[in-house]
């Protein structure tokens, strides 16, 4: 397997910017990895808010929760920041999807060179 192959299959399958760092291309690999890694972070964390704030609201109606309470608190905590997780989820995607466009542009570049 050509290096290449090996930092696209890198770039895809172990982090976005491993290829770059295996081409040698250091600062545009960290780049990457270092905003791959800040978004999901935030993706993280704004998950552990909403699952924190359906506990702290179970826990304040002071008896054993029923199935149906869950349901509807977890329903409306979800709701209430779907849509800004999605958009996280949606950059943490183009990320990785530029990183390996970016990777293979750059390998196409370079074996034309």
């Amino acid at each position: 397997m050509n290096r290449q192959t090996k930092a696209l299959l890198f770039s895809a399958f172990v982090f976005p910017g491993a290829g770059h760092l295996l081409q040698g291309r250091k600062m545009r690999g960290w780049i990457f990895i270092a905003t791959e890694l800040l978004l999901m972070i935030l993706f993280i964390w704004q998950t552990v808010q909403v699952a924190l704030g359906a506990m702290a609201q179970l826990e304040a109606g002071g008896t054993i929760p029923n199935m149906a309470a869950v349901t509807t608190i977890a329903t409306e905590a979800v709701a209430a920041v779907g849509p800004a997780l999605s958009r996280l989820l949606r950059l943490i995607l183009a990320v990785w999807f530029v990183s390996l466009l970016d990777t293979w542009w750059t390998n196409r570049t370079t074996s034309h060179t």
